[in-house]
């Protein structure tokens, strides 16, 4: 069963991605703002990590400089999902490495269909 970090503040989005994940055979953990989030992921190594680039505790950008950066971490594929409409933020994303980039709000499917595609590989 692979496991799936979700890095996202607002509770009520947090809990909706975990009950789908959950409900299609993956092992979720959620944190709710970055430093627990990067704590998180260092400790625990998930298969995938999806992250909401506005959080408290550091950012989204914070989260993902230092996943990026550690040899623990650094392969492990990231998915920010985002409301955010700004595309320097999109482009930032992307140069940091991350494997796809999710505006909220987001259809289940689609996301199902990136994790899939990701955790295949």
């Amino acid at each position: 069963m692979s496991k799936i970090l979700i890095i996202e503040d607002n509770m009520d989005l947090a809990s909706l991605a975990r009950d789908l994940l959950v409900k299609n055979g993956y092992e979720v953990l959620v944190c709710y703002d970055g430093v627990q989030g990067r704590e998180v992921a260092m400790k625990e190594k998930p298969d995938l990590v999806l992250l909401d680039l506005m959080l408290p505790g550091g950012g989204g950008f914070y989260v993902l400089e230092n996943l990026k950066l550690s040899s623990l971490t650094q392969f492990i594929p990231v998915v920010v999902m985002t409301a955010s409409k700004d595309k320097e933020h999109r482009r930032k994303a992307e140069e940091m490495g991350v494997e796809a980039f999710i505006e909220k709000p987001y259809e289940n499917q689609q996301l199902l269909s990136i994790i899939h595609a990701l955790l295949k590989k």
